[in-house]
């Protein structure tokens, strides 16, 4: 990631954990920019066309926007943050969901990011849901969320983006949502998981690009 001092003057480049590369911005584009060349630089140097960032503030917004968000229990003691095995999460109660864990507990940031996929997918899935009743349903929710919001894409394209998804007939869970091959380190300050780069390439290859086949005939 970036560093800088507290004047924002880049110092150099150093590998810490993956987020604090937007903590060291300026918490709008700056930050975007370099948590966009942070990401970039992990996976091998892939192009990023676009970012957006969406301050957590706007989560209890885009959660009750599209009705709540219904997700299913599985960490044995999520049941002392108010759930039972199933629930739907209103206001305050997304963010609680997606951002607990037990500190005093080894790797559970992992765990914390498996939920937060389960989460995801309920609030696509009810999303698909209110798009499919109401046509101004996306475009509506995003002029709610663009106070919280810093991107460097066009309105028109992010709006396309979302009705495209939304429109189709693409499922998407939790399948569809990869974490990086890596081993889970433990250090006397911190959690850390440390990517395989050897695993990387490949997967990049097959999810962003397609073998180019010759043409045989010289004819041609």
């Amino acid at each position: 990631i970036t560093l800088t001092d507290l004047s924002g003057n880049v110092l150099g480049r150093d590998i810490q954990h993956l987020a604090l590369g937007y903590a060291y911005g300026d918490g709008r584009d700056k930050s975007c920019q370099y948590m966009k060349a942070a990401v970039s630089n992990l996976l091998g140097g892939l192009a990023i066309d676009g970012y957006m960032a969406i301050s957590m503030s706007a989560l209890p917004i885009i959660n009750d926007g599209v009705g709540g968000v219904t997700v299913t229990v599985k960490e044995q003691g999520m049941e002392r943050v108010d759930y039972g095995q199933t629930v739907t999460l209103k206001g305050r109660q997304a963010e609680k969901y997606i951002r607990c864990r037990d500190t005093g507990q080894a790797q559970s940031a992992l765990g914390r990011a498996e939920r937060q996929k389960s989460y995801i997918e309920g609030l696509l899935q009810a999303a698909k849901i209110k798009s499919g009743k109401d046509d101004s349903f996306m475009s509506g929710l995003l002029k709610e969320t663009e106070p919280y919001m810093v991107t460097d894409m066009t309105k028109d394209r992010y709006l396309d983006m979302a009705l495209a998804f939304l429109g189709g007939n693409q499922d998407f869970g939790e399948s569809d949502m990869m974490t990086l091959p890596g081993k889970a380190v433990e250090t006397p300050i911190y959690d850390e998981y440390h990517p395989d780069k050897s695993q990387i390439r490949p997967i990049i290859l097959d999810m962003f690009y397609r073998e180019e086949t010759a043409d045989t005939d010289i004819g041609k």
